[in-house]
């Protein structure tokens, strides 16, 4: 780095077969530390992730931690310094520090994670690489990855139960949601299920699954149902619940659906509290790829004024559209929303 800062960090280092007993400062821009490890032997530094730094290795030690991965018994290394290994690899490989050729490679680990702090730090990393590569030709490729990284878990485990620990389900939720998205078969069926049950006998949904549910039901649904979800979300009183429905709402893949929540947002005598608004826009432009930023940028374009009136978070709703631009057409989009509101 160009900057003159410098902070000490605390350097910690394992291997599958011992650790460092002592910490030491490493206070220089440059320097040599003799780790003591064998040769062709994984070692990982931040034991623990003691330290806030990023950790970048040679080649060689990355294929090292990659095969040592794929073994599938992976235990000397903690959850938290896998999910370090997934952070550090994909970030480095952001700012193009890092080949990402390997760092899918090491991804790819996941099919046979268990843990949910190495599971979130994965799907976080995914969705940025998603979001790069919706609507260009290699999306079905990332799509496959994903789904490959993550159906084995689903494969294990199954649906959110009651039973499930706490933790189990949050993991669940992470998994399902982008299974579900990447169109997972089962996913999808079993979520339409369960909708279904609701939107027909009004059957309750598990807190913890309603996110995906409702989103995955609302996704392709007619018009006739889609008003029947609206009117349930009028109706209730329980704020968890009609959050995550007025986010289904969202969902909808089709264009005039997706206008028609949009305006109804900005409608002096829409249903949506204030505090739903900027989830059901973030859902918008989240779940519908290509489209759902499209119509959010003309949205913008067509009613700026009336949006920071009646809306509000302005900011945010720009700052979270222009971070899914990925085509020509939406620069365009986003330059005419700049040049009507200068």
């Amino acid at each position: 780095s160009a900057s003159p800062s410098l902070w000490p960090i605390p350097l910690t280092w394992f291997t599958i077969t011992g650790s460092s007993n002592v910490i030491t400062w490493f206070n220089t821009r440059t320097g040599t530390i003799n780790l003591n490890a064998n040769v062709g032997q994984w070692v990982i530094l931040n034991t623990n992730q003691m330290g806030f730094y990023r950790v970048n290795y040679d080649i060689n030690n990355w294929q090292l931690i990659r095969n040592y991965l794929w073994t599938g018994n992976f235990s000397a290394i903690p959850p938290i310094n896998r999910a370090q290994v997934l952070d550090d690899a994909f970030n480095l490989a952001r700012s193009g520090r890092l080949n990402q050729s390997i760092v899918l490679e090491i991804g790819s680990y996941i099919a046979n994670e268990t843990e949910y702090v190495p599971i979130v730090t994965f799907t976080k990393a995914f969705g940025h690489i998603d979001r790069l590569f919706t609507g260009r030709e290699q999306h079905h490729f990332i799509r496959n990855y994903g789904l490959q990284a993550l159906q084995p878990y689903f494969n294990r485990t199954g649906f959110i139960e009651q039973t499930d620990t706490h933790l189990t389900k949050l993991t669940k939720v992470q998994v399902l949601t982008w299974l579900c998205r990447l169109e997972h078969l089962q996913c999808r069926t079993t979520s339409q299920q369960i909708f279904n049950n609701w939107i027909n006998s009004s059957t309750l949904i598990q807190p913890d699954s309603q996110g995906f549910v409702f989103c995955n039901g609302l996704r392709n649904a007619t018009l006739e149902i889609w008003n029947t979800a609206l009117q349930r979300y009028s109706a209730l009183r329980e704020d968890t619940q009609r959050t995550r429905i007025a986010q289904g709402l969202g969902c909808a893949s089709n264009l005039t659906t997706l206008e028609r929540i949009l305006n109804i947002l900005i409608d002096i005598n829409g249903v949506f509290s204030q505090s739903d608004k900027l989830p059901v826009v973030t859902s918008v432009y989240t779940n519908n790829g290509v489209t759902g930023v499209n119509v959010v940028l003309r949205w913008l374009t067509q009613n700026f004024t009336t949006i920071q009136q009646r809306v509000g978070s302005v900011a945010s709703i720009i700052k979270g559209v222009t971070n899914r631009v990925t085509t020509n057409e939406q620069v365009i989009l986003f330059n005419q929303f700049v040049d009507q509101n200068r």
